[in-house]
């Protein structure tokens, strides 16, 4: 690294300048007051004295003593001295990571196993995920020739990133254990070291290339999604002046984020305590009041009534769009509170297409033009909007999901499998992943496969971990394998929780039960709550509803979902 650019980082040499400007005002001063005060002749001999032996250590403290950026992490450290040291300095300390945006390197994989064919499937790995990269959109990636000279290197992150210009870097390892590999990855910010992301796959020695080629595809969506995340977060920072306001929206919006590593559920109360102390301290941090607005929708997570979810969420939009022009996320966040809080889908769709204006090839727009289209009964125009996102954004696992279970309602099993276990390959936990894994292994219940169904469902009973998203649709898939001990398990769960208390997909509890009584009261429950999820295959032929569209109640459901939605779009 050339020395005197790392003198500059750490404001060595803006150091030295301001003491030798300090040193000879000094000495000025000194010269001045000497004769009025009738000091001793060596009094101004001992001031330039004492000023030239202060001169290195100065330079030894700025460059010790260097500020690197906060890590950030999910702490939730709220007390008044901690938030006063926040307040102690102003610099834009992030900075440095929006200079080169989204850009990164992937250094060698290490070989961490004496077998040479370990070291080709390593060598090879880290081809294909430097290509996967290369081929996302917006994106710097750094060259593999770059690269090659920190294989088996002793240099810190920062150093790396720095010298090949990148903001973040892909690392990992590989072990042989008997006939599988432990591959190991993780995702790192340089300037900082801190560590984004890291993740484990177990994949056996004989799966070859493919394995390379769709492992490598997983990691780059997961970098590429993280990358996302952490520059937006990081990108915040220049909209307020206050650093404790930025604090406390760093942790909402990490822990708002843990889905896009599919490990848990986000805790939204402490997402929303956060983003509402962001605004308190700086009014008009506009996108901390996107994050509260991004985070109404779950408003039974919250311990608030649908109305004050509407309200409050409208709100915090009209502010942050009175505070600067609205994006594509802006309108997304719109059509979020639409969709799953007010049920208004015509104001819906037209916020949806003010954000494909905005952003016409962004993924999730098109994305949610298929939901919405879905929750109507559009069932073509969901398909056809599935089909352009999932080809503007491959491996997009909520993508792939929402067609998955579009074919299934087509009564096309063998695709709804194939892209419901592609909506699977980088999740490990959450309530993303025990619903999808429900309704996966009912799909494979229908086609005859039970022992990959009940695989699925133990890994979701081993996922749970007192997360209860999901539950509802897990209870189903297990009614439907016959597995009458985990149903009552998961049951206990939901009702030790919420009581006799409505919650989103409680029907579906009930259902799994054989209480059609209950699920149709619950159901209702759901529709008078305008809850998105509850209503949403209202309109098709879904597997799940057959007992209950088989009933003569099935009518008085149709007619009061069709009210409930006039009401919803007159803004009732």
């Amino acid at each position: 690294m050339n020395f005197f650019k790392e003198l500059q980082r750490r404001k060595v040499i803006r150091a030295a300048v301001v003491y030798v400007v300090t040193a000879w005002v000094l000495i000025q001063v000194a010269d001045v007051v000497a004769d009025p005060l009738r000091l001793p002749d060596w009094f101004s001999t001992t001031v330039i004295v004492l000023l030239a032996l202060g001169f290195p250590v100065a330079l030894g403290l700025a460059w010790a003593l260097e500020v690197r950026p906060e890590s950030g992490g999910n702490e939730q450290q709220t007390s008044e001295d901690n938030t006063a040291d926040a307040d102690a300095g102003t610099d834009d300390e992030s900075e440095p990571y929006l200079i080169t945006r989204r850009s990164v390197a992937v250094l060698p994989f290490e070989n961490v196993s004496s077998d040479a064919d370990v070291a080709h499937v390593a060598t090879g790995l880290t081809e294909e995920i430097l290509n996967s990269l290369s081929s996302m959109q917006d994106l710097k990636v750094a060259s593999r020739s770059s690269t090659l000279a920190y294989k088996d290197a002793n240099i810190k992150a920062a150093e790396i990133g720095e010298e090949l210009g990148v903001s973040y870097l892909v690392e990992g390892s590989i072990r042989k254990l008997g006939d599988d590999l432990r591959i190991t990855t993780q995702l790192i910010r340089a300037p900082d070291d801190e560590h984004l992301w890291a993740q484990t796959f177990e994949r056996g020695v004989s799966e070859g290339f493919a394995m390379q080629e769709q492992l490598a595809q997983v990691i780059a969506r997961q970098v590429q999604a993280n990358m996302q995340t952490d520059v937006a977060i990081l990108a915040a920072r220049r909209q307020t002046q206050s650093p404790r306001a930025y604090r406390y929206f760093r942790i909402a919006a990490e822990e708002r984020w843990q889905e896009v590593s599919g490990d848990h559920s986000p805790d939204y109360k402490l997402v929303l305590e956060n983003y509402r102390r962001a605004v308190e301290l700086d009014p008009n941090f506009a996108v901390a009041h996107e994050g509260i607005a991004n985070v109404c929708p779950y408003w039974y997570w919250l311990d608030l009534s649908r109305e004050e979810a509407s309200r409050i969420g409208h709100e915090a939009l009209e502010r942050a769009m009175a505070l600067r022009p609205p994006s594509a996320f802006t309108y997304l966040n719109l059509v979020l509170i639409y969709t799953n809080v007010d049920a208004n889908y015509p104001a819906a769709r037209k916020a949806i297409e003010q954000g494909l204006a905005l952003a016409p090839n962004m993924s999730w727009v098109r994305m949610y033009l298929g939901w919405l289209a879905l929750r109507q009964g559009f069932l073509d125009e969901a398909r056809n909007h599935a089909r352009t996102a999932l080809n503007l954004a491959p491996g997009d696992g909520q993508i792939h999901s929402l067609l998955g279970e579009l074919l299934w309602v087509r009564g096309d099993r063998m695709g709804a499998i194939g892209e419901l276990e592609k909506s699977l390959e980088n999740m490990r936990g959450g309530a993303w992943f025990v619903a999808r894994t429900a309704m996966l292994a009912m799909v494979y219940l229908e086609d005859g496969q039970a022992e990959r169904a009940n695989d699925l469902l133990d890994a979701a009973m081993r996922s749970l971990q007192g997360d209860t998203g999901g539950l509802a649709a897990l209870c189903l898939a297990l009614a439907r394998a016959g597995r009458t001990s985990d149903l009552q398990t998961v049951t206990k769960e939901l009702v030790s929780v919420y009581g006799e208390r409505w919650f989103p997909g409680r029907y579906w509890m009930h259902l799994a039960a054989n209480e059609i009584d209950e699920a149709f009261r619950q159901l209702n429950e759901g529709i008078e709550q305008r809850y998105t999820a509850d209503v949403m295959w209202l309109r098709s032929d879904h597997p799940l509803l057959a007992p209950l569209r088989e009933d003569a109640r099935w009518q008085e459901v149709m007619t009061h979902l069709e009210a409930m939605e006039a009401r919803a779009a007159a803004g009732e």
